[in-house]
């Protein structure tokens, strides 16, 4: 059923038409991890939401964290770490294949795929046709291409950025790239502190995706105040960046 919307806790967001529905999934960690799936309406003043319905994450080891939408309805939702795994952290830090990549549909439910393929997979979106998906490695520092018709995989290392966000740009001919630029123990200590803003250095490229080059936007910086950025959108000539 539905999460208790008044604690939503969302994480990863996407939009996407389904069916001829313009259509909401959102990943809630409030009262328990679930994939929520909304109806938005954009006639009104202001947009309205009507639930449609929920996924469970496959098992207790998943910690769902970004969800690319796929044209049937299904879903690609990524698994950071395991949140049962006492040492976590040191799994993560090792930089190594961590975390889990997930494919939902109705029909068949849950599928791991690309198993040993990411390190940390954070962020994941879609292109146009849906054959080509790109994920954020937050402990590999790195994003994957992968051709999910033909399994092809290619990666770009960010150095010593934790890659984490990952969208479009507005003419969908770049992707853009966010993550922190200081060390794992930091990110959490920033994501599990009750302060409004961190001091937590982080940058945005932008990235071919036909290349896979990458070209520095913004940073390594803390925008004066707003610390533990991860990820930016486009609308015109201005970013907006996520905290």
């Amino acid at each position: 059923g539905p999460a208790d919307f008044s604690n939503l806790q969302s994480l990863g967001i996407d939009y996407e038409v389904v069916n001829f529905r313009r259509t909401l999934t959102v990943i809630a960690h409030g009262g328990g991890f679930s994939i929520q799936v909304f109806e938005i309406n954009f006639g009104g003043t202001v947009p309205s939401l009507k639930w449609i319905g929920c996924v469970m994450p496959p098992d207790q080891h998943f910690w769902p964290d970004a969800v690319a939408t796929l044209p049937d309805g299904g879903m690609l939702v990524t698994s950071l770490f395991d949140p049962l795994d006492a040492n976590f952290v040191t799994a993560l830090e090792s930089g190594q294949p961590y975390g889990r990549l997930g494919e939902w549909h109705a029909s068949t439910g849950w599928t791991d795929v690309y198993p040993n393929t990411f390190a940390g997979p954070n962020g994941v979106i879609l292109s146009t046709d849906y054959n080509t998906m790109f994920v954020a490695n937050w402990s590999g520092k790195r994003v994957t291409r992968v051709n999910r018709l033909t399994g092809a995989v290619t990666n770009t290392d960010f150095g010593s950025m934790l890659v984490d966000n990952l969208a479009w740009n507005q003419d969908r001919t770049k992707v853009l790239v966010g993550g922190q630029t200081d060390t794992i123990a930091q990110g959490f200590a920033c994501a599990g502190s009750n302060s409004i803003n961190c001091s937590v250095n982080f940058a945005i490229y932008e990235l071919d995706p036909v290349t896979m080059t990458k070209k520095l936007l913004i940073g390594p910086t803390v925008l004066g105040v707003m610390g533990g950025g991860t990820g930016a959108l486009q609308d015109g000539n201005t970013l907006w960046i996520t905290s």
